[in-house]
């Protein structure tokens, strides 16, 4: 069943990857997540909470699934910084879709050990 949930995150990832930036909606964005993840530049509280609840959420999820590790004592606001940081590094990302912006950072913030062990018999 992991594996199941495993391939559809990374479904998900790719499907988004391939659709374009026109005609996405600006609140689908990754720059409507960076501008809503700056607490000190926002003056809309709803749009800030919703950015930091979205961030959370795919963090869990994406914990959940094993495709992130070590996020037991990270806070949205830690998540957050992370977007932001994969954002300055890779601005052409800011017209993706903000899903896949969030998957890429955190994948790549948090990743899982890989095994040594070979498979069970």
């Amino acid at each position: 069943m992991k594996n199941v949930w495993i391939g559809l995150v990374v479904l998900a990832m790719l499907c988004g990857v391939a659709v374009s930036d026109e005609g996405l909606p600006f609140e689908h964005t990754a720059a409507w997540l960076q501008k809503n993840l700056r607490v000190e530049m926002v003056n809309n509280k709803v749009e800030t909470a919703f950015s930091y609840g979205y961030v959370a959420g795919v963090a869990e999820t994406l914990q959940g699934v094993g495709l992130i590790c070590g996020v037991q004592h990270s806070t949205p606001r830690k998540f957050a910084q992370v977007i932001e940081k994969y954002l300055r590094e890779h601005p052409t990302m800011l017209h993706q879709h903000r899903g896949d912006v969030a998957i890429f950072a955190l994948v790549d913030a948090y990743p899982c050990a890989k095994s040594n062990s070979g498979p069970t018999k």
